[in-house]
């Protein structure tokens, strides 16, 4: 009986360990010399092709982009849209690209551009998500959506 009680608080106790001690995503967000490179695979939950603003005459749609992280903490970010006008019911293709620095703290990653506002990234395991603004898509609010990236192997 004595046995069983040391196995049970053992066992109480490595549950408590575990629960008190976060897992620490910067253990498993680890990029090297080499660089890390993510693929945006959803916007808004919705995979590729996925609506990234929907307006009165015109709608843009996400279709692919990626994020390329450096060892030197330099980054580049580049995503490829389709804008549809309702009137003259035409399309253009254009390209949102940023490069900047990067730098990661625990779970967060900031990415700081040449030029503008800095944004904030979730990095879970292999996964990576922030919210982007479709430019010159007006109002921003409706423009701005949660774009996901997975790591690229």
């Amino acid at each position: 009986m004595r046995w069983a009680t040391v196995l049970a608080v053992a066992e109480v106790a490595t549950v408590a360990a575990c629960t008190r001690q976060p897992e620490s995503p910067g253990a498993s967000f680890s990029i090297g010399s080499a660089g890390a490179n993510f693929q945006l695979t959803a916007v808004d939950a919705h995979p590729l092709p996925a609506t990234a603003y929907f307006g009165v005459d015109v709608s843009v749609r996400a279709m692919g982009g990626g994020l390329a992280l450096a060892g030197d903490h330099g980054y580049t970010l580049r995503v490829a849209y389709v804008r549809h006008f309702a009137s003259g019911n035409r399309e253009e293709t254009f390209t949102q690209s940023e490069q900047g620095t990067w730098r990661a703290s625990g779970n967060e990653l900031t990415l700081t551009p040449a030029s503008g506002a800095a944004h904030k990234a979730t990095i879970a395991g292999n996964q990576l998500s922030m919210l982007l603004t479709v430019e010159d898509s007006s109002p921003p609010e409706r423009a701005t959506k949660a774009y996901a990236f997975a790591r690229a192997p």
